[in-house]
């Protein structure tokens, strides 16, 4: 199990596919949701420059009537958009007492919003296997949750 920044940077790089994505409450009596759903598929993958790109999608989207992307109806496109998490840029690994953190800068990205800032992710080891979860529980659905990105090396 990485402990120290340089060794959890080394030990990033590479492909991750996504094992599982969950969204636990804050609120003990909430429920834990999947918010791509329980077979949601993605990846995410660390590169030794120090770049990142996380592809994370739910399944079950209807095809575009047209094969032409740049020509989809708007509510195809944003039924597509509404199911799918996508962003890459530079990462860091930082330290914070005795966790260690990914720090994601979102160059570019699906939301908007995102461009420009940045996501930072603890990390927690086990095998082969990285859960990738906020810093603080944020807002989803009118709860405040905690997430949590399992990913298995490939």
């Amino acid at each position: 199990m990485p402990s120290t920044v340089e060794v959890v940077r080394k030990g990033l790089v590479g492909t991750w596919k996504l094992v599982s994505f969950v969204s636990k409450p804050v609120a003990e009596n909430g429920t834990v949701g999947y918010p791509l759903g329980k077979d949601a598929q993605g990846y995410i993958i660390y590169t030794a420059a120090g770049y990142m790109s996380a592809q994370i999608m739910a399944l079950g989207s209807k095809p575009y009537t047209s094969e032409d992307i740049y020509h989809a109806k708007d509510d195809e496109a944003a039924e597509a958009a509404r199911h799918y998490l996508a962003y890459s840029g530079p990462f860091d690994v930082i330290s914070k007492g005795e966790d260690v953190y990914v720090k994601h800068h979102m160059d570019v990205a699906l939301v908007s919003n995102w461009i420009g800032n940045h996501q930072l992710r603890k990390c927690e080891w086990r095998g082969d296997e990285i859960t990738l979860s906020p810093e603080h529980p944020w807002m989803v659905n009118g709860s405040l949750v905690n997430q949590y990105l399992t990913f298995k090396r490939l």
